[in-house]
């Protein structure tokens, strides 16, 4: 029987489990105590591994990893092993910002197109646990972090798009070179660049292009600042698309979603809906009726005369400029969490003017501090956690204000995820009594 060794025993490790543990003998390893009933041995390193499985986020630096490529220990990760043993095609959507609600519009308007369309990846579902029912013709729509993209080799998506690039995860990888480098093997084995989505308006993302050889021509584009001659752009306050000819798709202005950054993530969607060959009728209702995801720019509603806005999805400095721009009544701001090395000075180059208060907490809230000081701002408050922070921004605010949560930082200091960080504020806006 098999040796295989998983390494991270999260959600996506424990989907490798479910895989492997009646044609293998598994053994576990998690910088963790794991708490597990089923069988499994602990890690040895005398063993030889026929293959080891790697979970999204360990470090190429990991000891254990190293230790396998030290001992020519085949390593693989999820996406890479999941989709040698899918029937069907992969739709991969990455970027730095922008991908779950680019990934969730496209499921959205696949599945109205194509009965077995599947959501799947960083979004939260692995893509492993669809093998077992995998079919020729299923689709999965998957979401996909540069963790997860950094261990494929031989993973060619049907339908690949890349929404931004902007500085992410840097610990991680080390350098920027290094994260756009991961992000680039989305499409590293497809032969036709033309089904390749990226975002025309990202000079970073262009000069990456560029640098590495390849012409944006020969991308399918999409654009809200110029006409393409293949892909969506807007036109006259109208989205407009241009494959075989060009197409009127609907007034900007019928979009349930709101925002410039939103506006992005609905022509990337539309762009890809369109070479996987969905109706423009079954396009144009997801766009009308799709109003946003949660923890991203999410407006839960106003309690006590104020309005509360959970955007714990902005996990670095570019996805909370968005929130920024949104800012139409009185702010106060809650921001901070793990350092991931960012660049927090164009953001509060912007925020400046923007909020009347901005509370910190986390384990860069000093750092953040530094820079938003350095940037003008004064009225800062730090803080000891998102408790403290709530009751904060309830004394500091009054009628009419907002009260955004947008950490512009990783969770992983308090929280097991972002979702968990929003979910915590939600709950502190319900149990408020006014």
């Amino acid at each position: 029987m098999k040796q295989v060794l998983i390494i991270g025993f999260g959600k996506t490790g424990q989907a490798f489990y479910e895989h492997e543990k009646d044609q293998a003998i598994i053994s576990l390893y998690d910088d963790r105590p794991i708490d597990f009933s089923e069988p499994y041995l602990p890690y040895d390193e005398s063993l030889e591994y026929d293959y080891a499985l790697i979970s999204p986020g360990v470090s190429p630096t990991h000891p254990v990893w190293q230790h396998c490529l030290a001992r020519q220990i085949p390593v693989y990760g999820e996406i890479e092993y999941a989709s040698r043993e899918l029937e069907g095609d992969v739709i991969g959507i990455t970027g730095t910002n922008g991908k779950t609600t680019t990934t969730t519009l496209v499921f959205e308007m696949l599945r109205r197109h194509h009965e077995r369309t599947f959501l799947a990846g960083n979004i939260g579902f692995a893509l492993l646990n669809y093998v077992p029912q995998t079919r020729p013709g299923d689709v999965y729509v998957t979401e996909l972090s540069s963790f997860q993209l950094e261990t494929t080799e031989r993973f060619t998506p049907r339908i690949a798009a890349i929404t931004n690039l902007t500085p992410d995860h840097l610990q991680w990888h080390g350098t920027m070179a290094d994260y756009i480098d991961a992000k680039f093997k989305i499409f590293q084995n497809m032969p036709d660049l033309r089904q390749v989505v990226i975002n025309r308006d990202d000079p970073k993302l262009i000069e990456a292009l560029v640098t590495r050889g390849y012409r944006p021509a020969d991308f399918t584009g999409f654009s809200h600042e110029i006409a393409l001659e293949r892909g969506c752009w807007i036109e006259q306050a109208s989205l407009m698309a241009r494959f075989d000819r060009e197409e009127h798709i609907l007034p900007v202005s019928d979009i349930g979603l709101h925002g410039i950054h939103n506006l992005e993530n609905c022509l990337c969607a539309v762009t890809i809906a369109k070479l996987a060959g969905v109706s423009n009728d079954d396009i144009r209702a997801v766009l009308r009726e799709f109003t946003g995801i949660a923890h991203r720019y999410e407006v839960m509603g106003e309690k006590g005369e104020r309005r509360f806005i959970n955007d714990s999805k902005a996990t670095n400095p570019d996805s909370t400029i968005p929130a920024l721009k949104s800012i139409t009544r009185p702010t106060v701001w809650i921001a901070g969490g793990m350092d991931k090395g960012s660049d927090f000075s164009a953001m509060f180059d912007y925020a400046k003017d923007k909020i009347e208060g901005l509370i910190l907490f986390g384990e860069n809230k000093r750092l953040m501090e530094l820079a938003a000081r350095g940037a003008g701002l004064s009225a800062i408050t730090l803080v000891d956690d998102l408790d403290q922070a709530f009751a904060l921004a309830i004394e500091s605010s009054g009628p009419g204000y907002d009260i955004l949560l947008s950490p512009a930082s990783a969770s992983w200091d308090m929280y097991p995820n972002f979702e968990a960080r929003g979910e915590h504020f939600r709950q502190l806006v319900g149990a408020w009594h006014v």
